[in-house]
């Protein structure tokens, strides 16, 4: 299909674009994200080859297409159908491994550190299942993680990870950088060290970890 007309809009600090497309005189009308599909949706219409294709996204017929794929990303329409689809059923791993970024299939799966990390081969989007429970760092390397999956990257001070989950383990000779390194590499995370201030104005080394590609988790099932 041939892509007519790009319009903007944003919604949560989120950049979407809603795209409309055509093949022939039958016009189809989807909404996007980072370059791909926000959502399972796309809106279409045939219309009569009277219209000039060069103003074709000012039609009403199609505005009104525009306006709904909106609307469906405002309410959130397409995560609350796929949440009450899996409360429906008895879910499985199997039930689960559909990229709620691309909607792909191809997906991987590795243990990492005592969770399953899901890693879709389509668009690179990556999500885990983690145990019910885990010691402090664990929960403190998850939260690192939850923090880019909601905002794209996690700041943090580097003397916070030196003591506690990345600790010098003299014993295995793995110094503190071989664990930050190996944990980063684990779970696909990029990082730069940087000087930051504390709460007391005095300037210390931090670090920032990020992801190359935006993660986008399933929802959670109550």
């Amino acid at each position: 299909m041939k892509l007519l007309h790009k319009e903007p809009f944003e919604f949560e600090d989120k950049s979407y674009e809603v795209r409309i497309y055509s093949e022939g005189w039958r016009f189809a009308v989807m909404a996007y994200l980072n370059g791909s599909p926000a959502n399972g949706y796309k809106y279409s219409v045939d219309l009569p080859t009277a219209f000039d294709l060069q103003k074709i996204h000012n039609v009403d017929a199609i505005q009104k297409l525009v306006e709904l794929a909106k609307e469906d990303i405002r309410n959130k329409t397409w995560e609350r159908y796929v949440t009450t689809y899996l409360q429906s059923m008895k879910t499985t791993d199997k039930d689960i491994l559909g990229c709620q970024n691309c909607s792909s299939r191809n997906i991987v799966s590795t243990m990492v550190d005592g969770s399953k990390m899901f890693e879709c081969q389509d668009c690179k989007n990556i999500w885990y299942k983690r145990p019910s429970s885990g010691g402090p760092y664990e929960i403190m390397l998850e939260e690192i993680i939850n923090d880019i999956e909601k905002t794209g990257s996690h700041e943090t001070f580097t003397v916070g990870l030196l003591n506690t989950a990345f600790r010098e383990d003299k014993s295995e000779g793995l110094s503190f950088e071989d664990q930050l390194q190996n944990w980063a590499n684990k779970n696909k995370l990029r990082y730069h060290f940087f000087q930051k201030k504390d709460i007391a104005g005095k300037r210390r080394e931090a670090i920032r970890f990020y992801s190359e590609v935006p993660r986008v988790p399933p929802p959670i099932i109550a």
